[in-house]
């Protein structure tokens, strides 16, 4: 499902649907004046209120946190009452349902809060609403329904989508491991005599098929496929790394095995930085069985811990480098084409399950 598009056209016709005229505009902000002197005294007893239930109440971890969602629950609140419902109070309300859903807050939650609204504004509003009269009144309250509906609408909206958008990315990995396994199997049938001493990558992507079909993405079944990695090459460390479009910087998003302080080092490198800097400038796999004496590993923390073997290919999307993915071990290893390949190929599925916008930090 395509994501909404604000447009003018949408603004009307929703509008429209959900009866919000221009004297209901008009009569929502008969109340500004009051939602400003109440806004703090509303938000205390809303905050009050998520604090009264570990469930959302964990969405507050901190003080700088409760800050921010203050900041912007004030501003969303007073917004109802502007009388402006443009494509700008559109789009501002749809973010607010995107960064719901980004944080993982259930949809019971969610409308819990609404419940509080609703059934808290009208005694917030018990002065402003008698000092007007009784057909102001009547009008007000209608148009305090219809607007809030229209927000529940839109938060909704981003929740909706956003679940679709998941299933069809779910779709597309499913079917980009259904293409890489048989593309390998079919490799494997044409040189079974050839690659019977090595090791069975048939067998790897079975298991590795297993581990992914448990989880709910690729992604959250990294550290299964890590682990099952390691133990069938005999490694103790993996990484992966992607390349930050905006900053084109190498960002370390997977790291299992040991030593995972050593490793994180440096999450982020920049262009022939390291050795997996190196493989992504180069655009060239990289074998080295003594990391003690390759001058293009650099950090040293791991070869103090005594690794010497390192293996990494770079992971290709379209042509384009994307990033690069390794594997490290203590003790030397006899490596060949047949190893490089398929830690590409594994690379560059794992590569596609990082959910977008992970190296600016949203996960």
């Amino acid at each position: 499902m395509a994501p909404i598009e604000i447009t003018p056209e949408l603004v009307h016709k929703l509008k429209a649907y959900f009866r919000i005229t221009p004297q209901d505009e008009q009569a929502l902000t008969l109340l500004q004046d009051a939602a400003a002197q109440h806004v703090d005294a509303f938000l205390d007893r809303l905050y009050n209120h998520h604090f009264e239930f570990p469930e959302t109440k964990v969405y507050f971890p901190n003080s700088e946190t409760l800050r921010r969602a203050r900041q912007g629950q004030r501003g969303h609140f007073l917004s109802l009452f502007s009388g402006q419902y443009d494509e700008a109070y559109f789009d501002s309300h749809l973010r607010v349902g995107e960064t719901h859903d980004r944080v993982g807050l259930l949809p019971r939650w969610y409308m819990g809060a609404y419940a509080f609204y609703i059934a808290e504004l009208i005694p917030l509003f018990t002065s402003a609403l008698a000092s007007i009269s009784v057909g102001q009144n009547i009008a007000v309250r209608q148009a305090l329904v219809k607007i809030i509906s229209l927000d529940i609408a839109l938060a909704w909206e981003k929740f909706y989508t956003n679940r679709e958008e998941r299933l069809e990315r779910r779709i597309r990995e499913i079917t980009a491991l259904s293409e890489f396994t048989a593309s390998r199997v079919n490799e494997l049938i044409q040189a079974k005599k050839e690659i019977e001493d090595k090791i069975p990558l048939v067998d790897i992507l079975v298991e590795l098929a297993k581990i992914a079909a448990k989880a709910e993405n690729l992604y959250d079944a990294s550290e299964g496929i890590f682990s099952k990695l390691l133990q069938l090459l005999d490694m103790e460390a993996a990484e992966l790394f992607i390349r930050d479009e905006r900053t084109n910087e190498l960002v370390q998003v997977i790291h299992h095995g040991l030593y995972p302080v050593e490793f994180k080092s440096r999450p982020r490198l920049k262009p022939n930085e390291c050795l997996p800097g190196w493989i992504a400038f180069n655009r060239l796999p990289a074998v080295t069985q003594e990391l003690g004496q390759d001058a293009r590993f650099v950090r040293s923390a791991i070869k103090e811990k005594g690794f010497r073997f390192y293996a990494g290919v770079p992971i290709h999307q379209k042509e384009k480098v994307v990033g690069v993915f390794g594997v490290a071990s203590l003790k030397q290893h006899p490596w060949n084409e047949f190893n490089t390949t398929m830690l590409t190929g594994i690379g560059n599925l794992l590569s596609w399950s990082v959910p977008k916008g992970y190296t600016e930090g949203q996960r």
